[in-house]
């Protein structure tokens, strides 16, 4: 049964490499605080256009690499355990040592439920995995009593959701429809849905982040981290998962 693993069973040489993705989840946190620091300084003259201006899409993921069985799932189970230890149960971090120089982005950050490819559902895509791996911090930050034009945190989620499944459906798409309008009216809600996909996503990331903070899941600057397991089992899934990972780009989301 694959388990998260000891220090003692790690080794020197698995430590190291825990502490070097550490190192860059710090890095990560604080490219992410001074991107916020410019754009908070940042103007634009036409707002309403803001979707359309080039999205700087740093690098945000950090992979486990290796043959099958050496361990990968391990490590990230590993990770994710103490960085629940060290940021909910005081008293236990000395069981995980190796987390103590970058206490403060586990301390900062929160760790959502993981996305695992093995199994895979035929024809669920990449982009609705991801979205969906957002619906538990949408519930639990979302206020019925707070919301905005566009409706709750939640309602929000479901509708950025509708996109990333409309948006990338393209067997619906090629489906014969009675007539040319029922067939262009499709095809413009599947072009519109996939148009603003990757804008709907960051302010809807955005929202949740401060939402997440005003509850303490974060603190300022931190970051979500989100564990993709076992993509190795699924080779025809790759490439729609590094598309996916490119268009759901937020400086805050590793």
């Amino acid at each position: 049964m694959t388990q998260a693993l000891s220090e003692e069973e790690l080794g020197p040489e698995r430590v190291q490499i825990l502490k070097d993705v550490l190192a860059q989840l710090d890095a990560f946190q604080a490219a992410a605080m001074a991107s916020k620091a410019s754009q908070a300084t940042a103007t634009s003259k036409w707002p309403d256009l803001a979707h359309r201006r080039p999205v700087e899409r740093s690098p945000q993921v950090i992979t486990f690499s290796g043959k099958r069985g050496v361990g990968k799932t391990s490590m990230v189970l590993t990770l994710v355990e103490g960085w629940h230890v060290v940021k909910e149960e005081k008293g236990r971090e000395n069981e995980h040592k190796w987390l103590a120089d970058h206490a403060g982005v586990v301390r900062n950050s929160l760790v959502l439920p993981g996305v695992d490819f093995d199994p895979h559902p035929i024809g669920l895509s990449a982009y609705a995995q991801l979205v969906g791996a957002l619906e538990p911090l949408a519930k639990a930050v979302s206020d019925p009593r707070a919301c905005s034009a566009d409706g709750s945190l939640l309602e929000r989620w479901q509708g950025l959701m509708g996109r990333a499944l409309a948006g990338w459906d393209g067997a619906s798409a090629q489906l014969k429809h009675d007539n040319l309008d029922d067939w262009s009216f499709a095809a413009q809600q599947a072009h519109s849905a996939w148009r603003l996909l990757q804008a709907t996503f960051v302010e809807l990331l955005d929202d949740l982040l401060k939402a997440a903070q005003e509850k303490g899941y974060v603190g300022a600057g931190g970051l979500l981290l989100l564990p993709i397991d076992d993509v190795d089992m699924r080779v025809r899934c790759v490439r729609d998962l590094l598309l996916a990972l490119r268009q759901l780009h937020h400086p805050r989301l590793v």
